[in-house]
């Protein structure tokens, strides 16, 4: 009986976590939508949604990360951050003028 309850704890715990990853990426999804569906003219706007945008991206990596049944509920800090950093350059630089990151953790 302990047995079928751990395996329908994890199978829980697996469900609901795809269930947040996918919320996750569907948010992520309408919102680059909406994005591209606005026009040069409403810079402000887009600034406020990529900045809302790479927040849900935030959120998805540290779920990510937190979730992954590998590392039992740890963070590496280094890959967190790396990931992070690159994330938040990639959507606010320009394709061939990416800075260079250099991290000393």
């Amino acid at each position: 009986m302990l047995l079928d309850r751990t395996a329908m704890s994890e199978a829980y715990v697996k469900e609901v976590n795809h269930r947040v990853k996918n919320n996750l990426a569907m948010i992520d999804s309408v919102l680059s939508l909406e994005i591209n569906a606005l026009t040069a003219s409403d810079s402000a706007t887009i600034l406020l949604l990529n900045d809302i945008r790479e927040r849900v991206k935030s959120v998805a990596l540290v779920h990510q990360m937190l979730y992954d049944l590998s590392r039992k509920g740890k963070i590496e800090m280094f890959s967190y951050l790396r990931n992070l950093a690159d994330t938040i350059t990639e959507s606010h630089t320009v394709i061939n003028d990416a800075p260079v990151l250099d991290f000393d953790l």
